[in-house]
């Protein structure tokens, strides 16, 4: 009988450790859930909304997005002007645009545009401190 108790106690206890286990595993998962929920949607989830709704995430709107997403934004090149450019140029990027609107700055005697993270159309991309993207954000 005291082997069985052992035994039965030895049972007892494999069980209780899976269901200590799934217990844990659970709590788990409705945390990562609510954070979700706290955190909002993200941008990738906010673009597929907009999609749905038959809207196009650009310009302003991303600026919008992106800034309550928490991306800092230094600022929006000209939408239309950049959709334009992506038009009529099927070949090149965001990137090309942005190049030539710095060399177009550069000949009107402007500053190149800072580094930092700019909206173009529907892209976010990062410009360098040597003025051209090295990075698509978004």
């Amino acid at each position: 009988q005291i082997d069985a108790a052992i035994l039965k106690g030895e049972i007892t206890k494999d069980i209780n450790k899976q269901k200590d286990a799934l217990a844990a595993e659970l709590t788990k998962k409705r945390i990562q859930v609510a954070d979700k929920q706290l955190a909002g949607a993200t941008l990738a989830e906010t673009k597929t909304a907009y999609q749905k709704a038959g809207e196009p995430l650009t310009g302003q709107n991303l600026y919008a997005e992106a800034t309550r997403a928490g991306e800092n934004i230094a600022g929006i090149l000209d939408t239309k002007t950049a959709a334009k450019f992506l038009t009529d140029n099927p070949t090149l990027t965001e990137a090309d645009f942005v190049k030539q609107v710095q060399q177009n700055r550069i000949k009107e005697g402007e500053p190149k545009l800072p580094a930092g993270n700019y909206v173009v159309n529907g892209r976010i991309v990062h410009i360098s401190e040597g003025g051209l993207v090295d990075e698509f954000v978004f």
